[in-house]
């Protein structure tokens, strides 16, 4: 099945790029637009940030995935909900 994303695409200092779905960040350097996805040029210097129960959380995609709709639902939102029922907190 398809998802669709919505992220918001801003670019911000170092011409980085980020991409903001809900409470997840993800910057990347570069990126390119292939088969409706948001392709990461160099997929192991792309980060990701989020907050869960007031703590700031830093992720590096040291995996290589290769987009980024691949890298927010594979590992990125699956870690934040399982953080966010780990810490006791409500679901997100």
């Amino acid at each position: 099945m398809e998802q669709d994303f919505n992220f918001r695409i801003l670019q911000v200092q170092d011409n980085n790029i980020q991409f903001i779905a809900e409470k997840i960040t993800i910057t990347v350097d570069r990126f390119s637009y292939v088969d409706g996805k948001h392709e990461i040029n160099s997929p192991q210097t792309a980060n990701a940030q989020f907050v869960c129960c007031g703590s700031k959380y830093i992720v590096e995609n040291t995996d290589g995935v290769a987009t980024v709709e691949e890298w927010y639902t594979e590992e990125l939102l699956p870690k934040m909900q399982m953080l966010s029922l780990l810490l006791g907190n409500t679901p997100v």
